[in-house]
């Protein structure tokens, strides 16, 4: 298929609301847009009027068109802003967009005053005002007083109602550049089939569209996919922002433009999720597409969290927070506290977890008010597992989660329940001098640490790849060979020695109804065999060779989230397990009432001086809190606890 030859006419301009504002607009008279830059010495700067927050007031902007296009000199004339109550149900649209660098700003002209914005929004405006016709549009960088603290906890707390009553949604990705436009073209594309299969689509359907624009020869590059526009495309900052995500979500619909080329982001979407997804597809059809989507393996190492969270929670009903957060886990944000304010106006359960927008608490005091929320107030203990070290905000206490900091592969998974280790027993906790008091029994101390791994250790380039993968395998499996007596039969030292590098959990399982994680099956043991002998591989046949290549991505996937800045270690009763890359001997293993999974904690020691020596003093139940971890053998309650009193864990 030539890539390079497909057709693409605009999708925004056929909508029917869009036409429908160009119908209502037309007759509104555009300014003066011929400037001077002299002229903007002798304006005045703009100056909001307040909005009445009882009567739920936001501001809308009348973008006005200009004539002719004015040049790089000239400020954009932009109209007027209106105040309106939400209630009267206005009619407009809402930009989501990427702020860029703040003290890089351009003037425009609003309401006859200078008003400075950004250079993203800047070439935004630019673009909307050459469609030739006047826009209604909510930008919160305008339609917001950015610096009223008040003004803008209040309008956070409207967010939802204004991206959820707006009639279109417009993402702006920035000017055409390196084939934007081709990249769009290939995925919507792409999206367009999927969506006109008549069964979801299939696996089968998936296939024989793959096998039919995809060329079976890579080497023929005139129908070549074009994989580096699509990549450039993917890493623009729009896809990284957690504004965006409610502004995707809870949008009735959602169109992205980039320079001249627009597309619907379901389209969009679909497209990218079928790429991505093609590895797994290769796995179903025992590896037959192998040369076909070699080429676009780049596009794997995109991340556009943004296709994550719509995917999974493209609703305009609210959600928990607790899900919404995961969702958006190391989205950017340029003040931490967005993190989790930003998420507000799409979550069901904001009272309950007793938080609110609220710009003069600090970002310490957010995250410990919402972890606190959820795991006393909901009996959500899966926060916990959210925690990762080290954290980059201040002031954190051990057993509050950072979400300012990047996404990290949780044992506890929220979406599989695939452990029961503490979860046949009822929780107690509550808040004592600001520390968190947790029930639960300590199950066993650490005595013996193996290595620890980075991501960057496990991803490797392809040439080295076998030799550095088999060799941690090997560590592995010599680690617990040596080491842990828990373990009786050979069956059971086996079982650890390859279950426990994928913490005994087989992701991205692909079937018609989406992707999901179970526990470890006999194909992922054949991924373990596969990558710890690779020397195997030499002599079979080259469809067995496909099939257990397929298998083999799947468990080193698998092993690179679960070994990532973790540690592997062995308990004084010879368990092996996986944990927190910074636990050390002497760490407890402990179980939580009511918790899926074991954690690590820390005895907190304090420092005493008596007759000038020098001595640890224990503060009995104080402990920092270290992270969730595998412990094999125990992960089924095998360890019935039952009987045991248990005691009250106090994290710091």
């Amino acid at each position: 298929m030539d890539w390079q030859q497909l057709e693409h006419k605009s999708h925004l301009e056929d909508d029917p609301t869009w036409i429908e504002a160009r119908r209502m607009f037309q007759s509104y008279t555009p300014g003066d847009h011929h400037l001077e830059t002299k002229s903007l010495s002798i304006r005045d700067a703009y100056v909001y009027k307040p909005l009445n927050a009882y009567n739920r007031e936001i501001r809308i902007l009348t973008l006005q068109p200009f004539l002719t296009p004015p040049d790089g000199h000239e400020p954009i004339v932009c109209g007027s802003l209106q105040e309106i109550s939400l209630d009267s149900s206005p009619f407009y649209f809402a930009l989501s967009y990427v702020w860029g660098v703040a003290s890089q700003t351009f003037p425009i002209i609003l309401d006859g005053r200078i008003f400075n914005v950004t250079t993203t929004l800047h070439s935004a405006l630019r673009q909307l005002s050459q469609k030739g016709y006047a826009l209604p549009i909510w930008i919160d960088a305008i339609c917001i007083n950015q610096s009223d603290s008040l003004e803008k906890s209040s309008q956070v707390q409207e967010m939802g109602s204004i991206y959820r009553n707006a009639q279109l949604v417009l993402g702006w990705l920035g000017p055409e550049a390196r084939s934007s436009s081709l990249a769009i073209k290939a995925l919507s594309f792409l999206g367009s089939r999927c969506m006109n299969m008549p069964d979801g689509p299939s696996l089968q359907e998936r296939y024989d569209l793959v096998t039919t624009v995809l060329p079976s020869d890579p080497a023929d590059k005139r129908l070549a996919f074009p994989t580096s526009s699509v990549v450039a495309l993917l890493n623009r900052p729009w896809w990284y922002r957690v504004w965006v995500v409610q502004e995707v979500v809870l949008a009735k619909n959602v169109y992205l433009l980039c320079g001249d080329s627009d597309v619907q982001f379901s389209f969009l979407l679909l497209g990218f999720t079928m790429v991505f997804e093609l590895p797994l597809l290769d796995a179903v059809f025992q590896g037959s597409l192998g040369a076909r989507i070699m080429p676009l393996l780049p596009i794997l190492k995109c991340d556009p969290r943004i296709m994550n969270a719509a995917i999974r929670g493209h609703s305009q009903e609210p959600a928990p927070l607790s899900q919404r957060m995961e969702e958006v886990r190391s989205l950017g944000a340029t003040d931490a506290r967005d993190h989790i304010l930003a998420l507000l106006g799409m979550v069901s359960d904001a009272s309950e977890v007793g938080i609110k927008a609220d710009y003069t608490k600090s970002c310490a005091e957010i995250y410990t008010q919402v972890a606190s929320g959820l795991m006393i107030n909901q009996r959500n203990l899966q926060i916990l597992s959210h925690c990762s070290f080290p954290k980059t905000q201040k002031n954190l206490p051990s057993w509050v989660p950072d979400w300012s900091t990047g996404f990290s592969y949780h044992i506890w998974q929220s979406k599989y329940s695939l452990f029961r280790t503490g979860s046949r027993h009822n929780q107690r906790t509550k808040m004592q001098a600001g520390n968190f008091v947790i029930s639960g029994s300590r199950f066993d101390v650490i005595t013996n640490t193996g290595y620890s791994w980075n991501k960057t250790d496990l991803t490797v380039e392809p040439d080295t790849e076998p030799v550095v993968l088999s060799a941690c395998l090997g560590a592995i499996e010599d680690f617990v060979r040596r080491n842990c007596s828990a373990y009786r039969s050979s069956k059971e030292i086996d079982d650890a020695v390859w279950r426990t590098p994928i913490c005994d959990t087989e992701s991205g399982v692909f079937s018609d109804t989406g992707r999901k994680c179970i526990r470890a099956t006999a194909n992922t043991r054949a991924g373990f065999e596969a990558l710890r002998h690779p020397e195997n591989l030499t002599n079979i046949a080259d469809e067995n060779k496909r099939l257990q290549k397929a298998k083999s991505f799947q468990y080193k996937a698998g092993m690179i989230g679960a070994l990532s800045n973790r540690r592997i270690f062995v308990t004084a009763k010879g368990y092996v397990g996986v944990g927190p890359g910074h636990l050390q001997a002497d760490d407890h293993i402990c179980i939580f009432w009511g918790a899926e999974v074991p954690y690590v904690l820390r005895e907190r020691r304090d420092i005493n001086h008596t007759q000038k020596k020098r001595f640890w003093q224990r503060d009995k139940g104080d402990f920092e809190f270290l992270g969730e971890c595998y412990v094999h053998g125990i992960m089924d309650g095998e360890k019935d606890l039952r009987t045991s009193t248990g005691e009250d864990f106090v994290l710091h």
